[in-house]
């Protein structure tokens, strides 16, 4: 999933949430806070887009106050980007570390397999892990064992840490026996249980020139120039200007995404969209010129869960993720107060200026359910 090199620090009751439900000590929020703190890259390496930045970003900062009686927090986008450049855990504190002579790290390489031995009926723990190296000349993979001293800390995301479990037969007796695998460890939790958030796009189109991303402001000799120098500018991020947050409770936010106009092949590439729902969803994807901004409706804490899974065991093949979304009839109407959030910010004082117009996206399997035409011409959908 890509980040865009955004970034976060986390929601702080979500980590008290957490460490109520499971009874973790030492996950609160004021436990976790100094680790953040600590691996949060250096306040000069994060750039963050300043309110002055475009009109779109003025007219955020301008309904802040505007909307100041909701309990809604504003919030810049904030980047890892230095120079106009990546600049992330990896740069600060990984890069200064590789000539330790504790440390050795092994690139273009997967990890197969982890192998356990038991100690006991009740107990068991990694003994090696099965690693494989992929040689790219001669297309070829060395396949070699690790032996565990100490522990091992698997972190491979969320996707790729349950596949890596299942892949070495740590998970559900069911699944193993469906693809012929021999178990180690019966923990039928793995896989299950996962998070995502379903992001809704909807494209704004705005008459006020220069404030966007398209072909005509990023071949702009101005733009050039100020990242050539500065770092900065239209070519020094990816498009994102800010975000709105609701209540904790109402838990859903808006995000600014500064394109004007979509290249299709680009996008359809990064959000997985058929050709038919990208082009309903941005209707003037074939105007390189066009003004405007997608604004993102999320549901910040959905109720649905899914699960990822595999075919077979090579943690080389994509693993099979089902997000299940909005199966829990709350995050549709989470989702829904998040669109009429967006709604409402669209015909706000603070961005009349700009003459906002929501495209809203007409796909056929949709038709029965809305919008309707009294929808499209009040910018309100039912």
């Amino acid at each position: 999933m890509l980040n865009y090199m955004l970034h976060f620090d986390g929601e702080p009751r979500d980590f008290e949430r957490w460490s109520s439900r499971h009874n973790l000590t030492d996950w609160r929020w004021k436990d976790i806070r100094p680790f953040l703190t600590a691996v949060r890259t250096q306040t000069h390496s994060l750039l963050e887009i300043s309110s002055d930045y475009s009109k779109i970003t003025e007219a955020l900062y301008n309904l802040k106050k505007e909307f100041s009686r909701k309990n809604w927090r504003f919030r810049r986008a904030r980047y890892t980007i230095k120079n106009g450049l990546r600049h992330n855990v990896f740069h600060q504190f990984l890069l200064p570390s590789l000539k330790r002579r504790n440390l050795f790290t092994l690139t273009n390489a997967y990890l197969k397999r982890l192998n356990l031995v038991y100690i006991d009926e009740e107990k068991s723990e990694v003994q090696t892990i099965l690693v494989g190296v992929m040689d790219k000349k001669n297309h070829e993979e060395y396949v070699f064992s690790v032996d565990v001293q100490c522990e091992v800390i698997l972190c491979a995301g969320a996707y790729q840490s349950p596949q890596i479990l299942l892949a070495s037969g740590i998970g559900d007796a069911t699944l193993f026996e469906t693809l012929g695998m021999r178990q180690q460890l019966q923990l039928p939790l793995v896989g299950e249980n996962l998070h995502d958030h379903l992001n809704l796009p909807l494209f704004v189109s705005i008459d006020t020139v220069g404030p966007t991303l398209n072909q005509r402001s990023l071949l702009n000799p101005l733009q050039i120039l100020n990242y050539l120098i500065n770092g900065y500018g239209h070519l020094g991020n990816f498009g994102v200007l800010g975000h709105i947050d609701s209540s904790y409770e109402d838990s859903f936010g808006l995000t600014f995404f500064g394109v004007g106009a979509v290249e299709e092949s680009a996008l359809m590439s990064i959000s997985n969209f058929k050709q038919e729902y990208f082009r309903a969803l941005f209707p003037r994807y074939h105007n390189s010129s066009q003004e405007g901004f997608v604004l993102i409706s999320t549901c910040l804490q959905p109720k649905s869960r899914g699960t990822v899974s595999i075919r077979i065991p090579n943690t080389r093949w994509k693993p099979i993720i089902d997000p299940n979304y909005l199966r829990e009839a709350g995050d549709i109407d989470c989702t829904i107060r998040a669109i009429r959030a967006a709604v409402e910010v669209m015909k706000s004082a603070s961005f009349a200026s700009l003459n906002p117009r929501i495209h809203w996206p007409k796909i056929d399997e949709c038709k029965k359910y809305g919008p309707t035409e009294k929808d499209f011409v009040e910018n309100m959908p039912t």
